[in-house]
């Protein structure tokens, strides 16, 4: 039986979370192969940057009930500008470059 599954490369932070015994039972169940990949590496996941700007305007506002705080988090995801997202993804050359140059080490990203 061919999995739907089987050309799939799933990239993630790994985390500890995401590496315990029963995600990679699950994944490997599923015939998804994981990227292998830096743990909890923002200066290679330019969603994490996107989160940060999230997480900084969704602070802005105030929110006393899960249903505001709720609404303030589909508002400031609807108003990401997507020249935004284009700009993180097409700094992916940069960001791994750093990355190499600082053996290890941080990087502005």
């Amino acid at each position: 039986m061919h999995s739907l599954h089987s050309d799939w490369t799933f990239q993630q932070d790994n985390a500890p979370c995401h590496r315990s015994k029963g995600t990679k039972q699950w994944f490997g169940e599923q015939k998804i192969e994981i990227m292998n990949w830096p743990a909890q590496s923002p200066d290679l996941n330019p969603i994490e940057n996107l989160w940060d700007h999230i997480s900084l305007r969704i602070q802005e506002k105030s929110s006393s009930n899960y249903s505001e705080l709720w609404n303030a988090i589909l508002s400031t995801w609807d108003s990401i500008d997507i020249n935004r997202i284009h700009t993180l993804i097409e700094s992916m050359p940069q960001r791994c470059k750093a990355v190499i140059q600082a053996r290890i080490g941080t990087t502005k990203y």
